[in-house]
């Protein structure tokens, strides 16, 4: 990749029969501005991977559950980020409502960069520190329902 690309990055938006969200506590020393925020499950894109198997697989890998991508979320974001070193990076969010099939919710065994999981109702999103653009992609999911 360049120097200075931006990086694609996709965001599952996922949730229960109940209507709940899951939700990660990120785990960061790299990015300091970011640790400790909740943000959505998600990850990079691996090289010749489909964007919706990426979120497919981000959730096993970082929450246990096995999930359904529903829909592209019609919505693309950037952030713009420094490391303690300052050095800057550039993602792309591409986000997808997904629906929790099963598995089991790695309460004490999930992804490095995550401390903790958390289902939560909709309504209480505005309780929680959210990284940048967190609260706008679940925004989308009261577009076209």
């Amino acid at each position: 990749m360049p120097k200075n690309s931006p990086i694609p990055i996709v965001v599952a938006v996922v949730r229960d029969k109940q209507g709940r969200l899951l939700i990660a506590k990120r785990r960061d020393r790299k990015f300091e501005r970011a640790d400790g925020l909740w943000e959505l499950p998600g990850g990079h894109i691996e090289f010749r991977e489909d964007s919706k198997k990426t979120a497919i697989r981000e959730c096993l890998e970082e929450t246990g559950l096995k999930v359904k991508v529903l829909r592209l979320l019609p919505g693309i974001y950037n952030n713009f980020w420094k490391d303690q070193k300052g050095k800057g990076y550039h993602t792309v969010l591409i986000s997808y409502e997904c629906l929790a099939l099963g598995g089991k919710l790695n309460d004490k065994q999930h992804d490095y960069k995550i401390s903790e999981l958390r289902w939560i109702n909709l309504k209480d999103i505005a309780e929680y520190r959210l990284l940048p653009k967190t609260k706008e992609i679940i925004d989308l999911l009261k577009l076209h329902t």
